[in-house]
């Protein structure tokens, strides 16, 4: 139903052409650098608009969508890669100002997106204790996605999906390599309605 996309430019856009496969509604901000984010949704967006997280000009994308019962305010972001202290600090900004918005919100909400983290750093933590998000992965196994080309032992888990109250992930399922130097991630979500919280 909802396709997240990361590191996309206009020409990849254009190729995938999900339009024509039924996702009529999108918000994107495609880049050159490697920042380019997408959502389409075979249902409409609400509220979708592009966000510059701790003003670096790298763009994340916040829309609220149908779950079964639900609204869910969803927060896509494309993290700086922690190569070095400078950029890891960056990263913990994005990371900082991601749960500003969530926090704030109101019903459930989800984080997803090439986070630049795994699931055991430090910075992972700090996030998941602001914002009371859990791991989807729970129950699925680890499902690492990165460098899509390496055997998994070698690959990490830094391609995240984050759910808050009321959200529960059914499925989460590694895909095969397609030519990315991601693999990607097939979830199927849930909602529980009486664990949703009020507001």
């Amino acid at each position: 139903d909802v396709v997240a996309l990361v590191e996309v430019d206009r020409d990849w856009l254009d190729r995938l052409a999900l339009e024509s496969r039924g996702y009529s509604h999108r918000v994107a901000a495609p880049r050159d650098a490697h920042f380019g984010l997408a959502l389409y949704s075979r249902t409409p967006l609400q509220h979708a608009c592009e966000v510059d997280l701790a003003d670096m000009g790298m763009p994340a994308l916040v829309a609220d969508l149908g779950v079964g019962p639900c609204a869910v305010r969803l927060l896509l972001v494309h993290t700086m890669p922690p190569k070095g202290p400078r950029r890891a600090a960056m990263r913990e900004r994005q990371l900082s100002a991601a749960a500003d918005i969530l926090v704030d919100a109101r019903g459930p909400v989800l984080l997803l997106g090439d986070l630049n983290v795994t699931p055991w750093s430090v910075a992972y933590r700090l996030l998941v204790r602001r914002t009371g998000l859990t791991d989807a992965r729970a129950g699925h196994g680890l499902c690492p996605t990165w460098p899509a080309l390496m055997p998994s032992y070698l690959r990490l888990p830094i391609d995240n999906l984050l759910l808050g109250k009321g959200l529960r992930a059914e499925t989460f399922e590694l895909g095969p390599a397609y030519g990315s130097d991601h693999r990607p991630l097939t979830i199927e979500l849930a909602c529980d309605i009486e664990a949703v919280p009020a507001g």
